[in-house]
């Protein structure tokens, strides 16, 4: 492949993810709040809601690491959510140094909504392409995100051994 058509190749990718986050992360309406919950919000609720799930709701910093985020920064999102009634914090009852957080019902219901309405635009997104054209795509995708996987893999046994 040319240089030209990779560089092509790669502003596709790139807006290929811009348009689709346009259609699947826009602002949450929940009735009961003020003003629309933005998409980073939205992903703090549902992986709260994932850390609740499995091992007993995870600790601040265990969801900052997940998120890839500084403590700090979360711990500022999420006393914002606990201010617009989304989220609870509590003492870890084994360790008093850590918090854990949850959801309350108003968040359980606000991650229900966007998960509703994300899938109904993902409905209406591809009501109208064949599933030929689904494995096509699916096809393809497999074999660039495999490609990308593998260059990745060398570029990280590259630096290693550098080191």
């Amino acid at each position: 492949m040319a240089l030209v058509d990779a560089i092509r190749w790669t502003k596709n990718l790139s807006r290929l993810k811009a348009e689709i986050t346009k259609i699947l992360e826009s602002d949450c309406i929940v009735p009961e709040l003020e003003r629309p919950l933005t998409f980073s919000q939205v992903k703090h609720l549902t992986l709260i809601d994932e850390g609740c799930r499995g091992d007993g709701c995870w600790s601040l910093q265990r969801l900052a690491d997940e998120l890839t985020i500084s403590l700090p920064a979360l711990s500022k999102n999420v006393s914002k959510l606990a201010a617009m009634g989304l989220v609870e914090v509590r003492q870890d009852p084994f360790d008093g140094r850590k918090r854990r957080v949850s959801l309350t019902d108003l968040g359980t219901a606000a991650v229900e909504r966007f998960t509703a309405w994300r899938n109904d635009r993902l409905r209406n997104m591809v009501h109208d392409i064949t599933p030929d054209e689904v494995a096509v795509w699916n096809a393809s995708m497999e074999g660039m995100l495999v490609r990308l996987e593998n260059f990745n893999a060398e570029l990280e046994e590259r630096g290693a051994s550098r080191r």
